[in-house]
């Protein structure tokens, strides 16, 4: 159960992380992006943006093979993004900031 409210909390900080990726400057950033660092809790997730201004956050929860994802959608303004996860009444704001995605908790590199 622990682990689960772990991957859940996770997938959440990830849905707002996707959405700085779609401030990137005003380059594409349509695309999948992987965590940058060591986190045990992001090593394994993966954030979508789509040019629809849609994005999905991925993760598996560390010790098993459970996947938990979400949806949502994003918003961008100059370098800020905004990402808001469907049915979770929950946002997170972040810069793009060369090329990547910076929240406060995980910074998003473009594979």
């Amino acid at each position: 159960m622990r682990r689960l409210v772990a991957a859940v909390t996770a997938v959440v900080v990830l849905a707002g992380l996707m959405l700085a990726i779609v401030a990137c400057g005003g380059a594409d950033i349509a695309g999948t992006y992987k965590a940058e660092g060591d986190d045990p809790e992001f090593q394994s997730a993966a954030l979508v943006i789509n040019d629809d201004e849609t994005f999905k956050v991925s993760v598996t929860i560390p010790g098993s093979d459970e996947e938990v994802s979400f949806t949502g959608t994003y918003t961008l303004d100059g370098d800020k993004i905004t990402l808001s996860a469907e049915g979770m009444n929950e946002t997170e704001a972040g810069t793009v900031e060369d090329g990547k995605l910076v929240f406060d908790e995980v910074t998003w590199v473009k594979e």
